[in-house]
């Protein structure tokens, strides 16, 4: 017969010393006995031993850990046991992994430490490993249970040849989005961020971009024609030295760089330093050494220098910081200095940030001194080269600052700013009479109490606005809007939004609501035009509110110069606002590097408008004008002007136009005669124009029937039409 697990508990009772009163069945057991009738770790029930329980919950159930091999520990000894948070662990001698299998139910390892190697092999079966995840869904996946911006990876140690010990890291940073290759473990040195590859650089703005310097042994090869800015970022361009003794060049005072008290502002140059003493200028606009102004000064130190970014209102408030890094004499840099005014001035050098300070005690810096390049206001020249300078109205971003650095041009949306006020009627910024402003539906609205724009809405959707006509808002250029804001009642707020489309603009955070928390302060704004628009005021709910003092400007570069612009007698201003750099011929002119002998030869190209009148000896009642256009390529300038249906009644004798945008050259033969098109009864179909030397004025002849030539004189009346292009050479 065959023995069972119960049978043979039952006959060996009493050589096992159990007692058949309490032996119990299945998972109740009893305990072994010693013969002083003391239990042992082993207890048996009908069905079930227990090693240290006398509950076991299966066949074999051990309540402990396993040890095979000898006393003491040795090689190829091991433990086996569970705890609550890793389930079976095996250990070898001194509590080390060595042989060691875990084995799925189809028979095939997971992990297996051959013997004798100590390497570790991980050969799922179609299945997926995971390290910190309960469910991985690849191959091997790895989780980090740690919060806060804390970095997982894998780690590589090994010992040099010297000894010393080295490691490497392949790391998961979760507050950069980025994973690559890190020596010290906590900083990616080379990795990938969305699809962007930055060395020394974790967050790059292109697909690849390095902090710091690149070094070729070899020959490198770019395929670049499809590059942004090929021509200016791969022809050598123009641009001056200034010898540190008297070379300067002077940018006339302009409204266009008055930053007042609240106009962020930022200044970009590339440059490179030869030698300097403390408180030379790259920049310079200042009234007088010590009172309202802004600029940019170099600290020198131990044959070294550092950049001072300056600005001051003349009371005792200014900001002065030097930046972190210093710089080394006879090196290019590029350097961008923003200035928040109601945050922090900033230094970026090379595309990165390098310290800065709060200016946001700093008042109204406007003052009547002229931009000077090269010289500070105290007196000093500067040993330098310069070849770009830009002024923006605005304090840009860093990534704006990277996009420059890496030899981008001014965006389209930063394209002809100034400081001049778009909401061009008085009374539609301080409601002081009647305005333009329009209501749709507002529940109340009225322009007339206080001085002040009053609004109550009783619902979502109601509006005002200001039309298009009276605001000129276009598509996507970039723009400040801010205005005051008072008895804020409480209420779901108003909408700032563009007029017509009743959208928001483009890539702003304030456009959605004005709230009760704007109460009593000043709203400031920017945003990017999405059409040809107004500004629309759009209720959110129920409230009531008083506005007032709106201001609108375009924001941008208010005067940019590089090498395209570099001429022996002047630096053409490239913003639009005429802002031109003057240059003294002689021993005070830097010199132009990198450019023809002569650079205003075909060198400098510039465009632009200017106001011209048609006239003559005897004028017309009301002198006819008109905008015209030109071009000026070195000192040769073309003008396109046109006269549309104008009345030239009162006037005789001979014609002329008159407002020429540059005087001509001081010779007999200073322009280009160009036939014209007209409709003022001059008798011969063919009318010659010209200018005579140091002049702006052009004036015009007319063959006769002899062959000879006579002035064309002015015939009167209305309905009139003159058209014609005209070049000349400029002094």
């Amino acid at each position: 017969m065959a023995l069972t697990g119960s049978s043979i508990a039952t006959t060996y009772l009493k050589l096992l010393r159990i007692n058949t009163d309490t032996m119990g069945a299945d998972a109740t057991a009893s305990y072994i006995q010693d013969s002083a009738d003391t239990d042992s770790a082993l207890s048996i029930s009908t069905t079930r031993v227990g090693i240290g329980t006398d509950a076991p919950a299966d066949v074999l159930d051990i309540n402990g850990a396993i040890r095979f091999g000898t006393d003491t520990y040795t090689s190829g000894q091991a433990r086996a046991y569970t705890t609550a948070d890793w389930g079976l662990v095996i250990t070898g001698e001194s509590g080390s992994v060595y042989d060691l299998a875990l084995v799925e139910s189809a028979g095939n390892a997971l992990f297996t430490n051959p013997q004798g190697t100590n390497n570790v092999a991980l050969v799922p079966s179609g299945g997926n490993v995971g390290i910190g995840a309960t469910a991985p869904s690849m191959e091997l996946e790895i989780w980090s249970d740690l919060t806060h911006g804390a970095n997982t990876g894998i780690r590589m140690y090994a010992e040099n040849d010297s000894g010393s010990a080295v490691d490497g890291h392949i790391l998961l940073d979760p507050d950069t989005s980025g994973i690559g290759f890190s020596s010290s473990g906590t900083v990616v040195d080379l990795g990938v961020y969305n699809g962007n590859v930055g060395i020394n650089e974790t967050s790059p703005a292109h697909k690849l971009e390095v902090n710091g310097d690149i070094g070729v042994a070899g020959n490198y090869i770019l395929e670049e024609q499809g590059r942004q800015n090929h021509v200016a970022n791969t022809m050598p361009a123009p641009y001056y030295r200034f010898d540190g003794a008297d070379d300067l060049i002077t940018v006339g005072d302009d409204a266009d760089l008055d930053f007042g008290s609240s106009s962020d502002f930022s200044i970009h140059v590339r440059f490179k330093v030869n030698s300097a003493v403390d408180n030379d200028a790259i920049v310079d606009k200042h009234g007088a050494s010590f009172g309202q102004g802004w600029g940019i000064f170099l600290e020198e130190t131990s044959s070294q220098y550092k950049l001072n970014l300056h600005a001051e209102d003349g009371s005792a408030n200014q900001v002065q910081n030097q930046n972190n890094t210093f710089c080394d004499f006879g090196v290019w840099y590029d350097y961008v200095a923003t200035f928040d005014r109601d945050g922090s001035a900033l230094h970026y050098l090379n595309g990165n940030a390098n310290g800065g300070a709060s200016m946001a005690s700093v008042g109204d810096i406007d003052n009547s001194g002229d931009l000077l390049i090269g010289k500070s206001i105290a007196g000093s020249y500067t040993d330098m080269e310069l070849s770009s300078l830009q002024i923006f109205n605005n304090a840009l971003t860093a990534t704006e600052v990277k996009e420059l650095y890496s030899g981008a041009s001014v965006p389209f949306k930063y394209k002809g700013a100034n400081q001049t006020e778009m909401i061009t009627a008085t009374n539609d910024r301080t409601f002081a009479g009647a305005s333009n402003w329009t209501n749709n539906n507002v529940n109340t609205y009225d322009e007339t109490t206080g001085g002040k724009l009053n609004l109550t809405s009783t619902a979502v959707s109601q509006w005002c606005y200001l039309p298009a006509g009276n605001v000129g808002i276009v598509a996507g250029k970039r723009y400040r809007l801010s205005f005051d804001v008072s008895d804020f009642t409480s209420g779901d707020g108003w909408g700032v939004l563009s007029y017509s489309s009743q959208n928001q603009f483009a890539d702003n955070s304030r456009s959605y609501a004005v709230t009760t928390a704007d109460n009593d302060t000043t709203v400031t704004m920017e945003f990017t035009g999405i059409e040809t628009s107004g500004i629309s005021l759009y209720s959110l709910g129920s409230s009531s509110i008083k506005l007032d003092n709106f201001t609108l400007t375009q924001i941008g570069a208010v005067a940019e110069y590089d090498g395209s612009g570099v001429g022996a007698s002047r630096w053409d201003d490239k913003s639009g606002n005429e802002l031109h750099g003057t240059i003294t011929a002689g021993a005070t002119a830097p010199t132009v590097e990198n450019a023809p002998a002569d650079a205003d030869s075909g060198l400098t190209y510039e465009e632009g408008t200017f106001t011209a009148s048609l006239t003559s000896a005897t004028p017309p009642t009301v002198v006819p004008t008109a905008t015209c256009n030109y071009t000026k390529i070195g000192n040769v300038v073309n003008v396109f002007i046109r006269f549309t249906n104008v009345d030239t009644s009162g006037g005789s004798g001979n014609m002329s136009i008159t407002g020429l945008p540059f005087t001509s050259k001081n010779i007999v033969d200073a322009s280009v005669s160009i036939p014209m098109t007209h409709q003022l009864d001059i008798p011969n179909a063919y009318v010659s124009s010209y200018i005579p030397g140091n002049g702006t004025t052009i004036s015009f002849l007319s063959p006769t029937d002899d062959g000879s030539w006579s002035d064309v004189t002015m015939t009167a009346g209305a309905g009139r039409y003159l058209s014609l292009s005209h070049t000349y050479l400029s002094a």
